[in-house]
């Protein structure tokens, strides 16, 4: 059986009740300055503004982390994405959420992509009345935010990407990038057959059965651009499992192998994007911990 709209329709719904739960183990949001609805875009759009939660100043690192969270595309804000924040603001991070609009609404990936190149720029030219570092960036991104964390890094470099994707990306520096059970190859998941062709609309917008579109927005098709260090995680139990393998097997082919972070278990708990979800899971735990360690290996 085939998965239609009102099907993913259905799923999106029981998602939302997800991340109400998922709320339940953040710590106190009060203890942190947190700054909201930042208006990158100038427009007032609550999806293309940004927040920052800011680091613990006993134990400031002089770092920004900036954040993309996942959610399939077409649903998620970057408020369900505070607890994982918390836990490098306690580490001494300044953390930046991203936002974008969810592809039922805007019908088109790429839409996604330059409200969020947008958005950084934003950061890097007003980071000092931020209050931020725009010396010592990090990038990260869980699910389709690690497929836009890897393609954003990747056009860095690449100035046919970024023609392609028609950002310019005035003053964007990254120091590295980690992502947490992203989409790589956008191409082949946009195509899967488990989703009806209205389905995979609804999910990756108007042009989802447009090759050469799709090869535009796939991390996997501009991997020989990304030059800056990257860690990796992933589970056993992630549905996306073979979208890291498939972006650890490229890098280490290119000389440019990642830190690779996999939890081999079959906790149920231990799923896709679990680090982010369940920030208080053992595993999880020391998922992050791992990450905080690799961004301090390249700011010391």
């Amino acid at each position: 059986m085939k998965l239609g709209v009102n099907s993913i329709r259905v799923i999106r719904i029981h998602l939302k009740k997800g991340d109400r739960k998922r709320h339940l183990n953040w710590s106190d949001l009060s203890k942190y300055e947190i700054k909201k609805n930042i208006d990158a875009l100038g427009d007032g759009r609550y999806d293309h503004e940004i927040d920052i939660v800011y680091g613990d100043r006993q134990n400031k690192k002089g770092v920004t982390l900036i954040d993309i969270h996942g959610g399939s595309y077409i649903y998620s804000y970057r408020n369900n994405n505070y607890g994982f924040a918390t836990v490098f603001a306690d580490a001494g991070f300044d953390v930046v959420l991203l936002d974008y609009p969810h592809n039922d609404e805007c019908k088109d990936s790429l839409v996604q992509v330059n409200v969020l190149a947008k958005q950084l720029e934003y950061v890097f030219s007003h980071g000092a009345e931020l209050g931020l570092n725009p010396d010592r960036v990090f990038l990260t991104g869980d699910s389709a935010g690690g497929h836009f964390a890897l393609l954003l890094t990747e056009a860095i470099k690449d100035l046919e990407l970024r023609r392609d994707l028609n950002i310019s990306f005035e003053g964007v520096k990254l120091a590295g990038l980690a992502v947490n059970c992203p989409v790589y190859d956008y191409l082949r998941v946009s195509q899967t057959t488990f989703i009806s062709k209205r389905g995979r609309k609804f999910l990756f917008g108007k042009r989802y059965d447009d090759a050469d579109y799709l090869r535009a927005l796939s991390p996997k098709c501009h991997i020989k651009s990304l030059d800056i260090p990257v860690f990796v995680s992933s589970c056993q139990n992630d549905f996306l499992i073979q979208e890291t393998r498939d972006l650890v097997r490229d890098l280490t082919e290119l000389q440019k192998a990642p830190t690779y972070c996999f939890i081999d278990k079959e906790d149920r708990a231990v799923a896709h994007v679990h680090n982010v979800v369940n920030i208080n899971h053992p595993d999880s735990v020391f998922v992050n911990q791992e990450m905080i360690k690799f961004f301090s290996s390249f700011n010391e």
